[in-house]
């Protein structure tokens, strides 16, 4: 096997973690200035969104608005990670553990197994409901972190507006 048929081999089997890694990396990237932003405005006050970031960047320039982009991308990664893998999981325990299978379908239970929209869209809401449940309760002390991060330097400075 060359060395680039293992690196392929080795993207595909970790596929799910590498694609929630780019989407936390990428929407991370985009995002987290206009989240900066909007957390400044929600504790400060500025006549606009465009004057909040004129300021902003002439106060500290365009790396102000990713000041405290480290923690969250990490957790941020980490996060849709699990939550990936997660989702996936709980899919693959409800096909194996579905009661339709039994003889559920006489009783009217829920089919797991992806015969029909109705079954791949129940399957998909149990299994991202647990999934965002779990990432919830997980991550919701960090993004306070992450706030007060963001605020540092402005709370430092003591300004208002």
């Amino acid at each position: 096997m060359t060395a680039s048929a293992g690196w392929k081999m080795a993207l595909y089997e970790n596929r799910t973690l590498a694609s929630a890694i780019t989407a936390a990396v990428s929407g991370m990237l985009v995002g987290y200035p206009f989240d900066s932003l909007k957390t400044r405005m929600q504790t400060h006050h500025y006549p606009s969104l465009l004057a909040c970031a004129r300021r902003s960047i002439a106060e500290e320039g365009v790396r102000g608005l990713y000041r405290g982009l480290v923690p969250p991308l990490l957790t941020a990664s980490a996060a849709k990670s699990l939550s990936f893998s997660v989702f996936e999981q709980i899919k693959l325990w409800l096909r194996n553990h579905d009661p339709y299978i039994n003889g559920g379908s006489k009783l009217g239970m829920p089919n797991f197994q992806r015969t029909t929209v109705g079954s791949v869209a129940l399957t998909a809401a149990v299994s991202g409901s647990i999934s965002g449940a779990v990432i919830a309760a997980l991550c919701c002390p960090l993004e306070l972190v992450k706030v007060q991060m963001q605020l540092a330097n402005l709370m430092a400075k003591g300004t208002n507006g």
